[in-house]
């Protein structure tokens, strides 16, 4: 937790007196530089934390809200560690020009490490050693020093709920001392000996720098000025002593104080006085120690036994169950005025014109998040769902109605009937019947239907394709062509348009691979050669929609480029395309891929590989599962339990397309 160097006082803050007062523009220079340092040095700081993995919080931006505490996070784990700073944080010898009178004096800590050991920690090596060397230029006036040797006392002998006392501010001196005291101590820390020194003692001394000063304790010290006896006010005095040689005097504790003071100093456990009053907030014998409230499990009692902590039973004390309210949820929990009575009928809700569109919005939103939701568990292209309706129990099959002729399967079975029954039939030829002859109708209108929409659907694509073409740049025009591919949201549509429009994608690629030959950068393209072969491969498993001039473009396509042979069906219709194919008008050059068929499938062809193990048709699910998917089925229906094992992209977890489609089917 840090400040991030940002200035608290704002331009906009105005002054209390009557008139205004003007700062000269020397000391407005003065002060701005000595901010812009000061925010350099914290953020450098910062920088220094994330730079190695640590987190920063922002102190200064800190809001409270009920239970939480909420600022910013500077994240620095899960992120590429930056070598260097592209801008200098400061100006050559800036530092230097703070650090060239912070030399220590060696032999000072030998001689304090050689008399005290470890009977100093290193909070009180750094501090006794900065008050020498500020004793030594006396700069500083002898009533802060001792002020922040008393300080320092009542760090080492209170805890820190007993250091509660109230905010008050300091006087200039006190903060004019405290930024020469931090000046000094860093200019130590700095050294290279010191952190050597530290770590030769034996045993080394306790780290507790990060506890060196506490503001307020200090500002209350430099109003006490005056200190009882105390023996580790005496060893900081002796220690200062033997240092710079000067003995610092401290005054008696005055008779106005308490005795309950002069008992606390004299037992080493200092209490907090000014002016003969208490210096927390009412009386120190109104804060009450910390507590946790009790907890009691039977599983958990025999693991926290170890833990003793001060409880605080008095929360509990007042509950009785007469007293006991029980919660009874009446309204939505973000709108009190929407009731949850069950009672109340939808009609009664909507009892406007306006609720009502609102409802039907909601419905609608409803709905196109669960179809959506649903498309991508049986992952279909472009939205598309199909959906299966399950029943349960035994299939029988459906009887005739009492008026329904038989049909011509009925005929058969009994060739003998159907020929005595109606034998003029037999001679003239096949009377359909009249429902026949109304599904005959109905077949043909829809056919009829189908070819206008088809015509429709063409001239739409071909439309299309002419601002698709319009696009200069070939990637972007396959992306286009691409998300074209993913709204042909119904089953006409893909049937239509699905085939050309990979061969128009394909077609597109091509342009690419050219150019990389055109340019004689084949090995930088394989790439691109991998995607033709796989869009190739895509095409050649399309059962419908497929024409005569797909299938020949998709052939000449891999003839050009050498790429593995692929089963192409061979259709009879036929239409012509909406786009010109690039192989008829490109000039002689060599397309063909550097590689032999295996390498090009195994070094760039790797992610298009098919997946699939053993896969075969099989009634019970609407795709062709794997060997060890209908295994699995087959145990299921046997309703025995067991334990799947596959490889990596078998199918085998959530989120694969196969396996959700595979616990759809069969109600898992």
């Amino acid at each position: 937790m840090c400040h991030d160097g940002a200035s608290s006082i704002t331009s906009s803050k105005k002054t209390t007196s009557a008139k205004k007062i003007e700062m000269p523009e020397k000391a407005k220079g003065v002060q701005q530089d000595k901010h812009s340092y000061n925010k350099a040095i914290f953020r450098s700081m910062i920088y220094w934390f994330v730079k190695h993995g640590y987190n920063a919080a922002l102190v200064n931006g800190v809001e409270w809200r009920d239970t939480k505490v909420l600022t910013t996070i500077l994240e620095g784990r899960y992120r590429q560690k930056p070598r260097a700073l592209r801008m200098r944080l400061f100006k050559p010898g800036e530092i230097n020009a703070e650090q060239q009178d912070c030399s220590s004096d060696i032999n000072s800590l030998n001689a304090l490490t050689s008399r005290y050991g470890s009977n100093f920690t290193e909070r009180e090596y750094l501090t006794i050693l900065t008050i020498s060397k500020m004793v030594s230029t006396k700069e500083s006036p002898p009533s802060l020093i001792i002020a922040f040797l008393i300080h320092s006392v009542l760090l080492a002998q209170s805890p820190l709920s007993d250091r509660f006392v109230k905010p008050t501010t300091g006087t200039e001196a006190s903060r004019t001392f405290m930024t020469d005291f931090c000046r000094t101590a860093r200019s130590i820390l700095e050294t290279s000996y010191w952190k050597t020194k530290m770590e030769q003692l034996s045993p080394t001394p306790r780290c507790d720098l990060a506890d060196l000063v506490d503001g307020r304790l200090f500002n209350v010290s430099c109003q006490i000025g005056s200190f009882g006896s105390n023996k580790r006010l005496d060893e900081f005095l002796d220690a200062v002593e033997l240092v710079c040689g000067v003995r610092l005097l401290v005054k008696p504790a005055k008779k106005i104080y308490p005795d309950e003071y002069v008992k606390s100093i004299e037992e080493g456990t200092p209490s907090f006085y000014t002016n003969g009053a208490p210096v927390h907030g009412s009386s120190s014998g109104d804060l009450k120690p910390y507590a946790v409230l009790p907890f009691a499990n039977p599983v958990f009692d025999a693991h926290l036994a170890p833990v003793k902590l001060a409880t605080d039973r008095s929360a509990g004390a007042n509950y009785n169950s007469a007293s006991a309210k029980i919660f009874r949820e009446m309204s939505h929990w973000h709108n009190s005025k929407r009731p949850l009575d069950p009672k109340i009928t939808p009609d009664q809700l909507v009892r406007s014109k306006k609720a009502a569109f609102f409802a039907a919005r909601r419905n609608q939103w409803f709905m196109a998040e669960m179809t959506a939701y649903a498309a991508s568990l049986t992952n279909a292209v472009g939205k598309i769902l199909d959906p299966e309706i399950v029943t349960t129990g035994v299939k029988t099959k459906p009887k005739l109605p009492l008026n329904e002729p038989p049909t011509e399967k009925t005929n058969q079975s009994n060739p003998k009937s159907g020929a005595k029954a109606n034998p003029r039939a037999s001679k003239k030829g096949h009377v359909k019947s009249g429902k026949q002859a109304i599904m005959d109708d109905i077949a043909a209108t829809k056919n009829r239907r189908d070819e206008v929409t088809t015509e429709k659907l063409v001239q739409s694509w071909r439309t299309s394709c002419k601002l698709f073409e319009s696009e200069a740049v070939l990637s972007v025009r396959y992306q286009k062509a691409k998300q074209y591919l993913s709204s042909l949201n119904t089953e006409t549509k893909r049937t239509v348009l699905a085939a050309e429009t990979e061969l128009f994608m394909l077609n597109v690629l091509l342009g690419m691979w050219i150019s990389f030959c055109r340019d004689n950068k084949k090995q930088e393209g394989l790439d691109i050669a991998a995607l033709i072969w796989n869009t190739a491969t895509r095409i050649s498993k399309v059962d419908t929609g497929m024409t005569k001039a797909i299938a020949l473009s998709v052939e000449l396509t891999i003839k050009n480029l050498g790429l593995p042979q692929l089963v192409i069906a061979k259709p009879e219709n036929d239409r012509r395309l909406a786009f010109d194919m690039i192989l008829t008008t490109s000039t002689n050059l060599d397309l063909s891929v550097p590689l032999s068929p295996q390498q090009f499938q195994l070094l760039h062809c790797g992610p298009y590989f098919d997946r699939s193990i053993d896969s075969a048709p099989d009634d019970r699910v609407p795709f062709e599962p794997d060997g060890w998917q209908r295994k699995v089925l087959d145990e299921i229906d046997s309703k025995r339990s067991l334990l799947v094992v596959a490889p990596t992209s078998a199918g085998k977890s959530p989120s694969s397309p196969s396996t959700r489609r595979f616990k759809l089917c069969r109600g898992l």
